[in-house]
């Protein structure tokens, strides 16, 4: 063939077109940068400081502020079972303390229900779409929460008789898409619980599901170096900010404590409503 035949010209051409478009599809691809431990390390811990306050003052919302900042910073890979560690210590700082305020048989009914939804929620991921799911949670949390500001305050609660349900539902969500929180912070704010309980309460199904949780990730070998580094490094100051809000809002008048969070949901409606729709798609972003 000669080497200027139309041929062998559209050859040449095809291939480069090839290259070129394959250079762009690679740089186009979104590609976490990999920065070594001492980077990253103050980041982190501060990070995990702001998580701990947020925990100890209301019992929940530390993975909502945490994950999305994590995630610019480490793969999810080490971010997702880092905040499971952390999640754990928190909650039992936060038991200790609390532990009296604990309802043992509300909380068994709530945990043993959660374990019952878990395996539900990892096989539901294989027939539901994940951001039609989180966005209906989204949607349900910031109504939720917008109706109850607006409306006037009321002695009604629901019967503890509706806590498997809660729990199945926390369970389920978790499974699928590692957000058990809201389900249970809608039951705990449902039956009028005042702070201590409330954050009790919620502590005494974080740490059974953190521990389950962390088997998970242990089985699948991501429990790395570095997550035990981090976590080595931060755990220090997030038990000591912990246990400075936990003291801090004791005395809060129930009044504003509901009203906190009932804001926090909203924040976590939005969190879990971008999370669907952002490019890239939903991530391992977790609601606890």
């Amino acid at each position: 063939m000669h080497p200027n035949s139309p041929a062998r010209k559209h050859r040449a051409s095809t291939v480069r077109n090839r290259a070129h478009l394959s250079a762009r599809g690679s740089s186009a691809a979104p590609r976490h940068e990999k920065r070594s431990v001492n980077e990253t390390l103050p980041w982190v811990i501060l990070i995990f400081v702001g998580a701990g306050t947020v925990r100890g003052a209301v019992g929940f919302g530390d993975a909502l502020f945490a994950m999305p900042l994590l995630a610019m910073i480490l793969p999810l890979r080490t971010a997702t079972p880092l905040m499971a560690v952390i999640a754990f210590f928190a909650a039992v700082v936060i038991v200790l303390r609390d532990w009296k305020h604990v309802e043992i048989r509300s909380a068994a009914i709530l945990t043993v229900s959660g374990m019952v939804g878990i395996p539900i929620g990892i096989r539901m991921i294989r027939v539901v779409d994940e951001a039609v799911v989180l966005v209906i949670l989204g949607i349900v949390l910031i109504g939720f929460a917008g109706w109850n500001l607006r409306a006037k305050e009321s002695d009604w609660q629901i019967s503890r008789k509706l806590a498997p349900m809660f729990g199945l539902m926390a369970g389920i969500l978790g499974g699928a898409y590692n957000t058990s929180g809201p389900p249970l912070v809608i039951y705990g704010t449902l039956r009028r619980w005042e702070l201590s309980r409330f954050r009790a309460m919620l502590q005494a199904y974080c740490i059974v599901g953190s521990v389950w949780a962390l088997s998970w990730h242990a089985m699948e070998g991501n429990l790395s170096q570095d997550v035990f580094v981090y976590s080595a490094w931060s755990l220090p100051l997030v038990i000591v900010a912990t246990m400075v809000a936990q003291r801090m809002t004791e005395g809060m008048d129930r009044q504003r404590f509901v009203t906190l969070v009932y804001w926090l949901l909203i924040a976590l409606g939005i969190g879990l409503l971008w999370n669907a729709v952002a490019p890239g798609g939903p991530s391992e972003v977790t609601a606890n």
